[in-house]
């Protein structure tokens, strides 16, 4: 073996590659602050080549997450909140709820000192959508910055307000089954019912008006910040039986078993329980009007959690059934499931008395 002094050339190179690593890698600390200038933690943060990573062994206790991790095979995964997020080591894909949310990370995790480490940008990027809040990085003061949303209260001047949440959208198609997708079908179906809330006086917002994606958390931020009296979220539904048909209405659960930390404080929805309760029999009712069969649950949904405004997702049908695909694919059948369901609000809310 080439040899220099007695020093191998192998060795040498080894010493190399060490140093440049000591020299491209700092660890340090970053605190968290809360919005009225609290720390509430304080992370270890290793830099790699200007770029920042905080061990996962650090970042769960400080979000209230647990974790696991496979050595073998690299993944990942976070739990919290109700959510699970898998990740995989050199992978910037990030698996949110199984399968139904794809994030992909500008950098991938890695090991530091065989212990798996994320990206800085998993908690100023991912971790808002799940928690309901906002997460920003100050490199100027080398901070995380945590603030619950919050806005003023609209003037309501006595409208009923209705807040509509188109499912999926932009690279989100939802479900897609012989050239329809979801994301059209609920958006389509969401215009319709917010044109004739309008006529009936009601103050309608939509989360979205376009094919444009929409985070879980700017649809709970426009919830919160509109005064509304009601959340309407529509999705659709497959299943692995062509059989199986009909509607689901879902109902939230009262707001302690759904709060989110650090989303905008939910309102004390006990009170208003009755009223959804009414609203989602006075709903099946004008369906099954309408020659449409269905249920009602009351089930903690993550699409529902962390809103301050009473609130049900509306499933009208399965796809991969041919007999509610027609329907729901019928524009005549669309406007009389928009007018049965004024009908059930006003008979609930009454009017939306802005006309």
């Amino acid at each position: 073996m080439l040899s220099s002094g007695g020093f191998s050339l192998k060795a040498l190179a080894s010493l190399i590659l060490a140093c440049s690593f000591l020299l491209a890698y700092s660890s340090g600390e970053l605190p968290l602050f809360d919005e009225r200038g609290n720390r509430i933690a304080l992370l270890p943060v290793h830099e790699l080549k200007g770029e920042k990573y905080i061990l996962l062994d650090d970042l769960c206790p400080a979000f209230n997450a647990r974790q696991r991790y496979v050595p073998i095979t690299g993944e990942i995964l976070v739990l919290i909140r109700g959510h699970r997020v898998k990740l995989k080591i050199g992978s910037r894909d990030a698996v949110v709820d199984g399968f139904s949310r794809r994030k992909a990370l500008t950098r991938a995790p890695l090991l530091i000192s065989d212990r798996p480490a994320l990206p800085l940008e998993f908690i100023t990027d991912l971790l808002p959508e799940l928690l309901g809040v906002s997460i920003s990085y100050d490199p100027s003061r080398s901070a995380l910055f945590i603030s619950s949303p919050t806005a003023p209260a609209p003037e309501r001047g006595g409208v009923i307000g209705v807040v509509i949440d188109p499912g999926h959208g932009g690279p989100d198609d939802g479900i897609t089954l012989r050239g329809i997708s979801e994301k059209e079908l609920t958006l389509k179906i969401s215009l319709k019912l917010s044109e004739k809330l309008r006529e009936r006086g009601f103050r309608v917002l939509l989360t979205r008006e376009g094919d444009e994606g929409v985070s879980r958390l700017a649809r709970i931020n426009a919830a919160s910040a509109s005064g509304a009296d009601l959340f309407i979220s529509i999705h659709l539904v497959p299943s692995i039986s062509p059989l199986k048909r009909g509607f689901r209405i879902f109902l939230n659960r009262p707001w302690r078993e759904v709060e989110i930390e650090g989303a905008a404080a939910p309102v004390e929805l006990r009170a208003t329980q009755s009223k959804l309760d009414k609203l989602a029999e006075r709903l099946k009712a004008e369906l099954e009007g309408l020659g449409m069969n269905g249920a009602i649950y009351r089930l903690p949904l993550s699409a529902l959690a962390g809103l301050n405004v009473p609130a049900l997702l509306f499933e009208p049908g399965f796809l991969t059934n041919d007999a509610d695909r027609a329907l729901l694919t019928d524009d005549d059948f669309l406007s009389s499931m928009a007018d049965a369901i004024c009908r059930a609000i006003e008979g609930v809310y009454g009017e939306g008395k802005g006309r």
